[in-house]
């Protein structure tokens, strides 16, 4: 026992996750109080153990120190946890509050199982697409409890919490009759499983362990009275019964077998595009992005294969290239209605398929950007494309209102000052537009264009 507890500790220490550090403190108490005397029978080996990870913690904060790594620092990692108002702690609670918006709007059924991303979009709060610059989006809750009660509603939530604390009450009043090595391991699988569920509160369950750790429960609650065992004589009806369940089982087992196996294979094809695209052998990457989408539509699949035909529509200059990109962007949006990107990247095509400032295209991009932003009423990026849409339209006042609200969010967005300095010249706002042009050469110095620009606005 004591060269595995020893081994899980080194797996903690490296793995530098701050939910599972917690967990795994819990456990350890859990099992001290539930082992009672029966931990010390061995002090020697106690003592071994306890030695041996202090010396390999030491050696590792000495290491992860010296890394120059903020993440793989073992020292930044331990102080983050009590920085609540900074770094990634300050993140998760900006998305905790984003899940209970979610599970405020839709409290009894939920927004539907694995749909934290698309919530996320719609709720979440403003300091949270500050802390980010508006570059990301939290596909989960680092909460579980919170991403289950987004997803499937609290009082499913409710129900599977409720099951698995009276487990864990019945089988600690159980654990109190054992004795000696049977009492220890029975603690241990207590401890792990409570651990376990203290490490959920501050990420998600993997797909992997969350087999392990309802077996385990079950293991639990197995051995205790609360289970009862009894004899049951089968008939001939309940042998068929038997039998066709079993087909039934068989059937949907295949079925999952094949679209797990499906979506390997899509994500294979996938990431070799992506590769043979960087590459440019565009024929073939063509061809693994469309037999990605074909073995397993996925949005990000969409994505990537517009962005890549966007991309070398502009470097051959092929407005066919980036018409199809459209197309692509266009079934992203239709498969996917309530993910905002999806919007976006096709209003960006469709701004490039323009060809002045009076062409439809440019108010189909508007209309589609709006359309961003009622998703994601915190859009970003789409405000800058769209505020970009409206200069080349000549909306120039629009176009300053509309980046507002990113400056708002991120005060040293350089194309935001671009932007504005452009739009106030052409309103023949001199002060505003040097003003802007000054802040937009602090963080791109070497623009000639808007040195010229603001070298022009001092002779006027």
């Amino acid at each position: 026992m004591g060269s595995i507890l020893f081994i899980s500790l080194l797996c903690l220490l490296t793995a530098f996750t701050r939910g599972a550090w917690l967990g795994s403190a819990v456990a350890l108490v859990v099992l001290a109080v539930l082992g009672g005397k029966t931990i010390l029978t061995d002090k020697k080996k106690l003592l071994l153990v306890l030695v041996a990870f202090v010396s390999i913690f030491a050696v590792v904060m000495a290491y992860s120190a010296s890394t120059g790594h903020g993440v793989m620092n073992l020292v930044d990692r331990l102080k983050s946890t009590t920085q609540l108002t900074e770094g990634s702690a300050a993140s998760r609670i900006e998305i905790w509050k984003a899940g209970l918006k979610m599970i405020e709007s839709k409290p009894v059924f939920g927004l539907g199982p694995d749909t934290y991303r698309l919530g996320s979009e719609r709720y979440e709060t403003k300091a949270y697409v500050a802390q980010g610059s508006g570059q990301t989006v939290a596909d989960n809750a680092h909460n579980w409890v919170v991403q289950l009660a987004a997803g499937v509603g609290i009082p499913a939530t409710l129900i599977l919490i409720g099951l698995f604390f009276t487990i864990m009450a019945i089988a600690i009043k159980y654990s109190r009759r054992l004795e000696g090595d049977d009492r220890l391991t029975y603690a241990a699988l207590i401890g792990a499983s409570i651990g376990y569920f203290i490490h959920l509160l501050f990420g998600v369950s993997i797909s992997g362990s969350t087999g392990v750790f309802f077996l385990v429960i079950s293991a639990i609650l197995a051995v205790t009275p609360a289970v009862r065992s009894f004899e049951l004589k089968p008939t001939e009806g309940m042998r068929f019964s038997l039998q066709a369940s079993m087909v039934v089982v068989i059937v949907i087992s295949a079925v999952s077998a094949y679209y797990a196996l499906a979506m390997y294979v899509a994500d294979y094809d996938y990431a070799a595009a992506i590769q043979l695209g960087n590459e440019g052998q565009i024929e073939a990457a063509t061809s693994n992005y469309e037999r990605s989408i074909e073995l397993y539509k996925n949005g990000r699949y969409y994505d990537g294969y517009g962005m890549f035909l966007d991309r070398v529509g502009v470097m051959q200059q092929s407005r066919d290239m980036i018409a199809k990109s459209v197309s692509v962007y266009q079934a992203a949006q239709e498969y996917e209605p309530l993910e905002g990107d999806h919007y976006v990247f096709l209003a960006s095509g469709h701004a490039k398929l323009a060809t002045s400032s009076k062409d439809p295209m440019l108010d189909t991009a508007v209309a589609e950007l709006q359309q961003a932003i009622s998703v994601r009423p915190n859009a970003y990026s789409a405000r800058i494309l769209l505020s970009n849409v409206y200069m080349f339209q000549g909306k120039y006042q629009q176009a300053i209102e509309t980046l507002k609200f990113v400056l708002d969010i991120n005060p040293q967005e350089k194309t935001a000052f671009q932007i504005m300095a452009k739009c106030y010249q052409q309103l023949g706002n001199k002060k505003e537009a040097q003003k802007y042009y000054k802040k937009y050469l602090v963080l791109q110095p070497d623009d000639p264009e808007a040195k010229a620009a603001l070298q022009l606005l001092g002779k006027k």
